[in-house]
């Protein structure tokens, strides 16, 4: 017996109703001709009935763009993360051994404290004050960084003042330790 009673009589050469048919597809009781019928019924969304079955219609008009940010910020960052550590160790005077003591002093205490900074703003602004008050400084520092800091930073690095530095350290040194 199938859990939605069909009053129309079927003959043999007749197919099954749809209501009758996806009721004995639940209940596994399903034939030949009920799978082509069931087949037939699921459209195809960029040429995959898994994913029109798996996504309702309605949502589909919302995949594409999510897909295409998806994408796109995954792409930014990875060029990002890569561009970052190209520079920091092509930098003269640094290294790779620069890294761990970024990772650690600037970007650990900078995640922290830009955390604690979203929460209040979470809880004093509008998610739309929030998200422009989150953008804008980090867009200003991006395009100050690129047409700024970076163009200009042989002018800008204290070259003498570091030398002068390193120089006068180098009188107060502690005699290592003899043995």
């Amino acid at each position: 017996m199938s859990a939605v009673e069909n009053t129309e009589p079927q003959t043999e050469s007749s197919p099954p109703s749809i209501p009758d048919a996806a009721a004995r597809a639940n209940s596994n009781e399903v034939g030949v001709k009920d799978a082509v019928i069931l087949k037939e019924e699921v459209p195809k969304v960029f040429g995959s009935a898994k994913l029109a079955e798996m996504v309702p219609p309605k949502e589909m008009k919302k995949l594409l763009p999510l897909a295409m940010m998806f994408f796109c910020v995954l792409f930014n960052y990875t060029i990002l993360r890569n561009t970052k550590d190209v520079l920091v160790v092509t930098a003269p005077g640094s290294g790779a051994e620069v890294i761990p003591f970024l990772k650690t002093y600037v970007q650990l205490p900078g995640a922290i404290i830009f955390t604690i900074i979203y929460s209040k703003m979470c809880n004093s602004m509008s998610p739309s004050q929030v998200f422009y008050s989150t953008l804008a400084p980090f867009l200003g520092f991006y395009s100050l960084f690129a047409f700024a800091f970076y163009p200009l930073r042989n002018v800008i690095h204290p070259h003498a003042t570091a030398a002068a530095l390193v120089a006068k350290s180098k009188s107060f040194e502690i005699p290592p330790p003899q043995i």
